[in-house]
């Protein structure tokens, strides 16, 4: 599993998310990938941007073996 960087390239405002680190197999599972999640706690792509408005840098080599988001970067305020 790979560590990658995902940013929106689009635009976004106050109480969106712009970046997320995460563990994906490849470049494309992880640019469909969302640090949003509903009321079930799966991934929601309402509040996040498409996979055309990211841009996706590897970071490295992870240990973990699932997919998973490991930190998220929230432009909080009003």
């Amino acid at each position: 599993m790979n560590l990658y960087l995902i940013e929106r390239t689009d635009r976004y405002n106050y109480g969106e998310y712009d970046s997320f680190v995460a563990v994906a197999q490849n470049e494309i599972i992880a640019s469909k990938m969302s640090p949003e999640l509903d009321e079930n706690g799966e991934p929601d792509k309402i509040g996040w941007t498409s996979s055309e408005n990211v841009k996706v840098t590897l970071l490295g080599v992870s240990i973990v073996k699932s997919s998973k988001i490991i930190c998220t970067s929230y432009n909080g305020g009003s």
